[in-house]
């Protein structure tokens, strides 16, 4: 008879870990999908929803990866400065995804920044920033991915990440209403300018955990 209790406890685990570290995520992912949301001025309420489904999805394949890396490295995910160095990378790729799609929403007459704007990366936006904030892993995944592969089972790790996915995703969804602000002409430019600036600041925090 197989034993179901590893697996359930590693799924509430999971789960509790996700929802206790809640608001850290809306932290990292509000910067990346609000100014998407309002900046694109959808008006559709199933769009806003689709984007931020769209958004969960590559942070899923994302949080995937990293779990690979945790059952290879153990409880030594995250630890020393080459893991900092690897992780900050995601961070300068999100960091240009989010300067481009800013320069290519504000400034669709300039030549440079409309085909910015046509690129396969803008048209797949939600997946693309989804998944590089996955793979550009905030502490408590890294925590969570860290101590689901030390159970030994990979079976328990797949389902403990799943449900600290699922938690988290819980709380990112409601960051789908801020598309109704996208109506706003001058909302959605302010929203454009500040895809740049969060572009900026991701940039900052990437470069100075790769040069530390």
């Amino acid at each position: 008879m197989v034993d179901l209790q590893p697996l359930a406890r590693a799924i509430a685990e999971g789960f509790a870990l996700g929802l206790a570290t809640g608001a850290s995520c809306v932290t990292f992912c509000a910067p990346v999908v609000a100014p998407f949301l309002a900046g694109e001025g959808r008006g559709e309420p199933g769009q806003w929803v689709k984007a931020v489904a769209q958004f969960c999805g590559g942070r899923f394949f994302g949080y995937a990866a990293v779990l690979g890396v945790a059952l290879l490295a153990g409880a030594e995910l995250g630890r020393g400065e080459t893991a900092g160095k690897v992780f900050a990378l995601p961070l300068v790729a999100l960091a240009a995804l989010l300067v481009a799609y800013g320069l290519g929403a504000a400034l669709p007459e300039a030549r440079l920044c409309r085909r910015l704007r046509e690129t396969a990366l803008m048209r797949r936006f939600p997946w693309v920033a989804g998944g590089l904030v996955g793979l550009a892993p905030c502490p408590p995944l890294l925590m969570c991915a860290a101590a689901m592969a030390a159970k030994g089972n990979v079976w328990c790790a797949l389902a403990g990440v799943a449900s600290f996915f699922a938690a988290t995703s819980v709380v990112v969804f409601p960051l789908s209403a801020l598309g109704a602000l996208g109506r706003a002409k001058v909302v959605r430019e302010m929203a454009q300018v500040a895809a740049v600036v969060a572009g900026l600041w991701f940039l900052a925090l990437g470069l100075s955990a790769i040069v530390s």
